[in-house]
């Protein structure tokens, strides 16, 4: 099925510390924000005392607080402040937003779709602990089935990339396997070699896929991570190449 599992709605990134991050997953409209500890928190992007959206409003000292009349939410979603209740105790149960199961988790972040104590922390990919692995998001305009059908039967988008091959070290991706509903998975002999592309339904006709490539330890690899600021400018270069691979499949799937 499509509930009791992670879905990737962002990049670690994309999350600071000031601003909220909205999506859709669904089409279910969630928000994003980072508590005082800098844990992320994902509820329903609608307030519980005037159904304004959350994201429209302002993250201060880890609290997100609704433009429309004040109200502050911080960990798990929990209200912490009510303008109009000055000092006085806040009703945490009727006042608090809806919550989702969240972990940051080799860049990127996931929600989990489904009973949020029944969330398995198990079932999320492990960061490698060597080599590099970089996280692209992919926005598409058709439906999410067709992605997953159409990475399912295409090279790997590695293999379309002469950077993505070098830092392949010599080792070749296989044809993807199918892990359902919403993830193609390519591997290789080197197995800290991978490309594994979920996809994450938003709307009818609207998905966003997060590709991520994970990278062995090699003497070029080794090279650019020791240059100052060579990392991050490698992750870059891996994700505009990755996002170009992914375009020129995708009139294919818009017909």
């Amino acid at each position: 099925g499509m509930t009791a599992r992670w879905y990737p709605v962002a990049l670690s990134e994309q999350l600071g510390t000031e601003r909220p991050f909205a999506t859709r997953l669904f089409g279910e409209p969630i928000v994003l924000y980072r508590d005082r500890l800098g844990a992320p928190v994902a509820v329903a992007d609608v307030c519980p005392h005037r159904s304004a959206p959350l994201s429209m409003g302002d993250v201060e000292e880890g609290q997100l607080r609704c433009f429309y009349h004040g109200w502050a939410f911080g960990e798990e979603g929990r209200c912490t402040s009510i303008p109009t209740i000055p000092g006085g105790k806040v009703p945490a149960r009727t006042a608090s937003c809806e919550s989702y199961a969240v972990e940051e988790r080799a860049g990127a972040l996931w929600v989990w779709r489904g009973n949020a104590l029944s969330a398995d922390g198990r079932r999320l990919p492990e960061a490698p602990t060597e080599g590099l692995s970089v996280c692209t998001v992919l926005d598409y305009e058709c439906d999410w089935a067709a992605v997953v059908a159409h990475r399912l039967d295409a090279e790997p988008l590695a293999a379309a990339s002469p950077l993505l091959r070098a830092l392949s070290a010599g080792a070749a991706l296989g044809e993807a396997s199918f892990d359902g509903p919403t993830v193609a998975r390519s591997s290789a002999s080197e197995p800290r070699l991978g490309e594994e592309v979920s996809v994450q339904p938003i709307a009818p006709g609207r998905c966003r896929a997060l590709a991520r490539h994970s990278f062995p330890p090699s003497p070029l690899l080794g090279a650019l991570q020791s240059l100052p600021g060579g990392e991050a400018l490698l992750c870059r270069a891996v994700r505009a190449e990755a996002t170009r691979a992914a375009a020129e499949g995708y009139e294919a799937l818009r017909a």
